[in-house]
């Protein structure tokens, strides 16, 4: 399956298509969204939790860590942002 692309603005957003009971809806995600479900797959997170949080199936995660869609965007940096202070 290949994502789709259409500009907003500055931003590129990625159509990741989701099934829900009525049919056929679109998930947008940004590169940095992308960049972060990367960085909690190499975290270690499940891939039922993830996509959870980002309402897209678990195939779209395995394609994410194994670099089949967005192979050209790196994981994010989020080793700090859950540190207790």
């Amino acid at each position: 399956m290949k994502a789709l692309f259409a500009e907003y603005g500055s931003q590129q957003r990625c159509f990741i298509p989701i099934f829900v009971k009525k049919g056929l809806k679109m998930k947008h995600l940004s590169k940095a969204e992308i960049a972060v479900i990367k960085a909690r797959i190499l975290r270690g997170d499940k891939y039922a939790e993830i996509a959870a949080d980002y309402r897209v199936n678990q195939g779209r995660i395995a394609d994410l860590k194994f670099n089949r869609i967005f192979a050209n965007v790196a994981p994010a940096d989020i080793s700090d942002a859950f540190q207790s202070h």
